[in-house]
């Protein structure tokens, strides 16, 4: 453990303690550190066993004998088989982040900073019910702005994220703007893990060629007649609460699920794991009451990249009609690719050749009955989630053929309103969980 004081007077004596899962296993004394002087406080012990990622925790000054300008940077957690993140700081982002944001105060550290957002980002992690964590590895302050491309180190680490003086509040005048969390880093170092973002799944209004059978010079599927407002279908599909989709501080089901399924490999790859599609993906289109509809025809119209940029055109990729059950079968396309290292393999599917970004997992499904038409989705991300709970060889998705469209109905892609971060612990308190102010701010990027 590395100890700095960044006061300007002598700190006097002081204790510190080691943890290991919890447990006191070290103690001792220092003497005590000058202004701007830095001591080195080893712990010796054996490697974990294979099964075994414990946490390892240092606290200085624990009986609270020194009187500092900040008490709540004395604790540090690391978890000893976390994946490795190197962060590469400008020189004048380095001093930034010694500016403690906080009223009233006036210096904190980057290192303390940083930790504050390993450790939510741990957080996180537990919460969704992972095994997975993650570690600061290296931290490097230099001008060069491409260190990320040659730094010797960089190939050795899971991830790097450089913080630069070219963001406003990153630097020595706007630090105290800075949000005490800044999500959009934690978003960021997710992708450093090699989680996609979710909201790129879902076009925009513009993106959308197809019209809407019921309303002239409406887009398909959007209005009143389908949900609260004319914007909310264009939303990601589903309740998604997640940090890769929204301003959430919460690890959702599709990411926990892609980030699952790659635990214990390194990291390096993008998206692969939306390769992980049932062999056989069927519809079942229900009417209002729930009862199952035949001799429904079923349009399905693909997000994707053409010349002109990701568009969902008029076009549609295929056409099927529901049997006497209801269900119609999609056909599978595209080509069987080679079994990536984290274990996945993209095979032909509804959605053919899976882009790894998700610009192409997205369906708007036009459903005409003799009764009326309508419009529904289909994402990758039902296919997921579906092969991770088990239907690995086939899966049935429902689809509700509302006749006539009902007018101000609740929209099944809404976010909750008390989509808050009340599951998260604490900063800085590993072995319990409690209530947590909510923190979000804008993402930077």
């Amino acid at each position: 453990a590395h100890v700095w004081n960044f006061g300007d007077t002598a700190s006097g004596a002081f204790g510190y303690r080691w943890l290991y899962d919890g447990t006191v296993i070290s103690s001792g004394r220092h003497g005590g550190l000058a202004s701007g002087e830095h001591a080195e406080m080893p712990l010796s012990i054996s490697w974990p066993s294979s099964g075994a990622n414990p946490a390892v925790a240092f606290v200085i000054d624990p009986d609270n004998e020194i009187d500092e300008l900040l008490e709540n940077n004395n604790t540090l957690v690391d978890w000893i088989k976390g994946y490795t993140l190197g962060f590469h700081f400008t020189p004048n982002a380095y001093v930034s982040l010694t500016l403690s944001n906080e009223p009233g105060e006036t210096i904190q550290s980057a290192e303390h900073w940083v930790h504050q957002h390993i450790y939510l980002l741990n957080s996180m992690l537990v919460d969704a019910g992972l095994e997975d964590r993650v570690r600061a590895e290296l931290f490097l302050i230099s001008e060069d702005r491409q260190l990320w491309a040659h730094h010797p180190l960089r190939y050795y680490l899971d991830g790097w994220w450089a913080i630069r003086d070219n963001d406003g509040f990153y630097t020595p005048g706007g630090y105290r703007d800075r949000p005490e969390i800044d999500w959009g880093l934690l978003h960021e170092l997710l992708h450093q893990l090699g989680v996609i973002d979710l909201y790129r799944i879902s076009p925009g209004a513009d993106r959308v060629l197809l019209p809407d059978a019921n309303r002239p010079g409406m887009k398909a599927g959007c209005g009143m007649d389908y949900w609260h407002d004319d914007m909310t279908c264009y939303r990601f599909p589903g309740n998604n609460n997640d940090i890769m989709a929204t301003g959430s501080l919460w690890v959702g089901a599709h990411t926990a699920g892609g980030l699952r399924s790659n635990t214990g490999h390194r990291r390096g790859f993008y998206g692969e794991y939306l390769y992980d599609t049932p062999q056989t993906t069927s519809v079942r289109v229900l009417d209002s009451d729930g009862s199952p509809t035949p001799d429904v025809s079923l349009r399905f119209y693909q997000y994707e990249l053409q010349p002109e940029g990701h568009i969902l055109d008029a076009t549609p990729e295929f056409t099927l009609t529901t049997d006497a059950s209801g269900v119609a079968t999609l056909p599978n396309r595209g080509i069987t690719g080679i079994v990536t290292a984290t274990g996945h393999q993209l095979k032909p599917n509804p959605f053919g050749h899976i882009d790894v970004v998700g610009t192409n997992g997205l369906f708007i499904i036009e459903m005409e009955g003799t009764a009326c038409t309508n419009y529904e989705w289909l994402t990758i991300v039902d296919l997921n989630l579906a092969y991770w709970s088990g239907q690995t060889g086939s899966a049935i998705f429902d689809r509700t053929l509302r006749c006539p469209p009902p007018s101000g109905s609740g929209s099944p892609s809404g976010i909750p309103a008390d989509a808050g971060i009340e599951h998260l612990p604490p900063p800085y308190s590993p072995y319990t969980h409690a209530p947590q102010t909510d923190t979000r701010s804008t993402p930077t990027r």
